[in-house]
């Protein structure tokens, strides 16, 4: 909030002229309580770990892995006669520790699963990097990244036989069967454009400390993409070629 009004221009001579300062709306707050929890490392609890995670992912076996540790947690505090209470520190320690479980899985567990743990270490560094830009340019961030549909269809259509075409229509595939990536289409952004928006998974939110909603999200050019399922890439090439001035949310 600070950076965005920092950064306009210089104030009017005549208070009655005066630009009326605007009031910071809810996702502006959801970005202060993000950047907030991601500087407070030592004590997580301002971001409220009850904010399920696995319930916004839609997988069922997620649900029921991740729940069961809060389960075993409140069963072994009753065990010892405590207060089966689950204090929001130690409910985000179990959320965290379920996140890196997950992600640590993603190579073999999955189809393709190097391919999609590459894209998704870079896909979240990419994430993590335009969501803590100081001026929040995408309140609350990012977590997804939106195609049109004609460029989906070029990318599985057009020189389907080449190896990076081959690559993206599987790697991709993988990604969204395994619950990794959630599809949802949306017409935000240019007007009257539909976008095919890939939302990461929330525990993998969880894992970059990024936003748990649905609506942040940027587009990648489909070469870099390829690219990010087989290598890592540096965050400035990302960042160069993936954030442009088009911002969707």
């Amino acid at each position: 909030m600070y950076e965005r009004l920092a950064n306009r221009g210089q104030s009017s001579l005549f208070e009655d002229l005066a630009e009326t300062p605007t009031a910071p709306d809810g996702k502006t707050q959801e970005a202060a309580e993000l950047f907030l929890s991601a500087t407070a490392r030592g004590d997580r609890t301002i971001t409220a770990s009850i904010r399920s995670p696995m319930l916004q992912s839609g997988n069922v076996e997620q649900l029921l892995s991740t729940g069961a540790r809060f389960v075993d947690r409140m069963i072994y505090r009753a065990e010892l006669d405590r207060d089966k209470t689950i204090a929001p520190k130690e409910q985000e320690d179990i959320l965290r520790r379920s996140a890196d479980e997950y992600h640590d899985a993603l190579e073999e567990k999955h189809r393709h699963g190097s391919a999609i743990r590459q894209f998704v270490d870079n896909f979240g560094l990419f994430c993590e990097h335009v969501t803590y830009r100081l001026n929040a340019p995408i309140a609350p961030g990012v977590n997804g990244f939106g195609l049109t549909r004609q460029q989906l269809a070029r990318a599985v259509a057009l020189d389907a036989n080449s190896q990076d075409a081959r690559i993206f229509r599987e790697v991709i595939t993988s990604a969204v069967a395994g619950n990794v990536l959630s599809v949802r289409v949306t017409k935000q952004g240019q007007a009257g454009t539909e976008k095919i928006v890939f939302y990461l998974n929330r525990l993998l939110c969880v894992k970059f400390q990024l936003p748990l909603n649905y609506g942040g999200w940027q587009h990648l050019p489909i070469d870099l993409i390829t690219r990010m399922m087989q290598e890592a890439v540096p965050r400035q090439e990302m960042t160069r070629k993936g954030s442009s001035p088009a911002a969707f949310f």
